[in-house]
């Protein structure tokens, strides 16, 4: 059996001329601390919007729960295996139609255990041609993804886990920081708190749209994608 990729419209790789998503570049789990989210907090798990979508789309939730079932319980070379296959394959999607390689981790769903986010690095390693980004709240299983040079990781920071946000970043400061807070200025304290400044998300603020025939908000902004500074999410959008 494979992994199965999905298609998320604001981080779409490649776009047709219609504005619509032309190569599934998004891998999901199930998200919540019940699942594959070891790392949730009070603040996100009610406004989680993969949770929302998973609960809105019953394709969406077979895709992810098949995911999960594939590598929750496997060794690490077996996992390892089944993300070298599955980026093999959107690599040669992108080849085909002369896309950008860009990969988004976890549209759903999060790091959650080490055999898993090891398996991830290595194939990482393998693929260097291919630009990842991910966020995470698994902050104890950050280390574990150090030293690869084509990943950039966000510790997705909200007030609930801001001291372990803090500690995690003096330890790693290789990383990027992505702050949650109910309005762009409680984000923006979160980082201040932290001795850093970041951006707003431009989808969020309304500056880019979703989707569009000149490509999703998220590769035409670029900011997580290739780690170009932190970024303020405001689950208001205010």
């Amino acid at each position: 059996m494979k992994l199965r990729v999905s298609t998320d419209r604001k981080t779409a790789n490649s776009v047709t001329k219609g504005g619509n998503v032309n190569i599934a570049n998004a891998f999901g789990l199930p998200a919540g601390d019940n699942y594959s989210c070891p790392g949730a907090t009070s603040e996100c798990e009610p406004i989680c919007y993969a949770g929302k979508l998973e609960r809105i789309f019953k394709g969406m939730r077979v895709n992810v729960t098949h995911n999960f079932d594939l590598v929750k319980d496997a060794n690490g070379r077996a996992i390892m295996r089944l993300l070298d296959e599955m980026v093999t394959e959107f690599e040669q999607a992108c080849e085909k139609k002369n896309a950008r390689k860009l990969f988004r981790i976890h549209h759903d769903g999060d790091f959650f255990r080490l055999r898993y986010s090891a398996a991830w690095r290595g194939v990482m390693l393998k693929h260097p041609d291919v630009q990842f980004w991910a966020y995470t709240r698994s902050f104890h299983l950050v280390r574990s993804l150090a030293d690869t040079p084509n990943l950039t990781l966000y510790l997705s920071v909200d007030e609930v886990n801001l001291n372990d946000a803090i500690e995690c970043y003096a330890a790693n400061p290789w990383v990027k920081l992505a702050a949650l807070g109910k309005t762009f200025d409680d984000a923006k304290a979160l980082l201040t708190a932290m001795g850093v400044k970041g951006a707003r998300c431009p989808e969020l603020n309304g500056a880019l749209p979703l989707i569009s025939p000149e490509g999703s908000a998220c590769a035409r902004c670029g900011l997580c994608i290739f780690g170009r500074g932190n970024v303020l999410f405001s689950s208001s959008k205010k």
